[in-house]
């Protein structure tokens, strides 16, 4: 069977194709015009900033006694900004690290110590090559050659503050002490000292800690501020102790002294009956008195009466007079000293495994004391303790070996004994 032409479906058709054939034709047309415009070449500039500089002039090792160049710390000496032109899709993938700038010694001009005017160049280095570069800014850098010093300086102190003056103020600690300065040898050599300065505007009543600026000063007290310079530190960690400040009252010890020792006491005299502490408050307020280090009375006698003694050490205290010292001294009015055989011992601390032997028959000791009981003192009132606790006793030990005598005075006990001394003794 024959079917019927339609003519409006024909139609239909050819008007869909006519539409979707514009459609296709303009989509094409802007990839065409976009391809074209990111194709066009020399319509793209760009900037390429912070571009490290080489210096081909001397080898920029730090080598002390050789001639170097030195560039210095600011931007515009180390970096350059260099303006390139090419395809758009090129030069977008240019970056610092595919531009090398260098300064060069023109015509070999730079021959000694000086401050010099180096040019710079740039060239491409990396394999892309489709660009050209327009130009380069600065067009030269400062140096200066000289040689290669570096010195190290001890950090002093030019801290300006109040403090209550309740409160003791230590002394101020820098953390390092010290900084490393490199650089032109002639400018180094200029340094006389190097200062960490700050200001507190605020009343002092604790320690405390913050950042001081490091400057640099020659003889003449002026401030050097060189590019060329490089301190291995600009701030400085800077601590100011500060301390509650109370007197306490000194007291004196003894070891070695007499059994009675409020008489022996009477006769001392002391430089100072108070001190001055420095500490924390919450420790010190409550604190009414500071021993002085122990003093053996076996180093006194008659002649030997005066003596200079420490103060003892407080936990997280000081005195406030650094490396303070009392004068301990001993009223001999009245006293004296005689020589007196020792026979009788008494040995303590023996293992129960040993078996000891006294060699040493006697000992003569110095008793010294009141006048009227040296006079009748005797050997009979004296004992020779030999304490072998910590003494140690092996298979390598001698069998004869000495060991310290502590001379006690049961019969005598407002007597002391003056010198040390020593018992032999065999261990069985």
């Amino acid at each position: 069977m024959r079917k019927n032409f339609n003519f409006g479906n024909l139609f239909y058709n050819n008007k869909f194709v006519m539409g979707f054939s514009i459609i296709l034709s303009f989509v094409l047309w802007c990839i065409v015009s976009v391809y074209i415009s990111l194709g066009n070449e020399g319509d793209q500039e760009k900037t390429i900033a912070d571009v490290p500089i080489i210096f081909d002039f001397l080898e920029n090792e730090e080598k002390e006694g050789e001639l170097r160049a030195f560039s210095g710390k600011s931007n515009e000496n180390t970096t350059a900004t260099v303006s390139i032109k090419g395809n758009r899709l090129i030069v977008g993938r240019i970056t610092k690290n595919d531009i090398q700038v260098t300064a060069t010694n023109q015509s070999n001009t730079i021959t000694s110590v000086g401050t010099y005017n180096m040019v710079l160049s740039a060239k491409k280095n990396s394999t892309i090559k489709n660009y050209s570069i327009v130009s380069i800014s600065p067009n030269f850098v400062k140096v200066m050659v000289d040689r290669y010093k570096e010195q190290r300086f001890d950090i002093q102190s030019n801290i300006a503050y109040d403090a209550d003056p309740e409160y003791f103020v230590g002394k101020t600690k820098f953390s390092p002490s010290n900084v490393l300065v490199s650089g032109p040898d002639s400018l180094v050599s200029k340094i006389e000292r190097v200062v960490a300065t700050k200001k507190i505007d605020y009343t002092l009543t604790e320690s405390t800690s913050f950042e001081a600026k490091i400057i640099l000063y020659d003889k003449n007290n002026e401030e050097i501020n060189s590019d060329f310079l490089i301190v291995s530190l600009e701030t400085v960690k800077t601590t100011i102790p500060i301390l509650f400040k109370k007197s306490l009252s000194t007291k004196v010890q003894f070891k070695n002294g007499p059994i009675d020792m409020i008489s022996f006491i009477s006769r001392v005299k002391l430089s100072l009956n108070e001190v001055e502490m420095a500490g924390p408050k919450k420790f010190l307020e409550n604190l009414k008195e500071v021993n002085l280090s122990p003093l053996d009375a076996c180093k006194i006698d008659l002649e030997n009466n005066s003596f200079d003694v420490s103060v003892e050490t407080l936990q997280d205290c000081r005195t406030v007079n650094e490396n303070l010292s009392v004068k301990v001294e001993i009223d001999t009015i009245g006293l004296s000293e005689k020589e007196v055989s020792v026979k009788k011992y008494n040995i303590v601390n023996v293992a129960d495994d040993k078996n000891i032997e006294v060699k040493t028959d006697h000992i003569d000791v110095k008793v010294v004391g009141p006048e009227h009981s040296v006079r009748t003192a005797t050997g009979d009132d004296f004992v020779i303790k030999l304490d072998l606790q910590g003494t140690v006793i092996n298979e390598n030990t001698s069998r004869q070996i000495e060991v310290p005598a502590q001379i006690e005075a049961p019969g005598k006990k407002d007597c002391w004994i003056y010198g040390k001394y020593t018992a032999k003794i065999d261990i069985k």
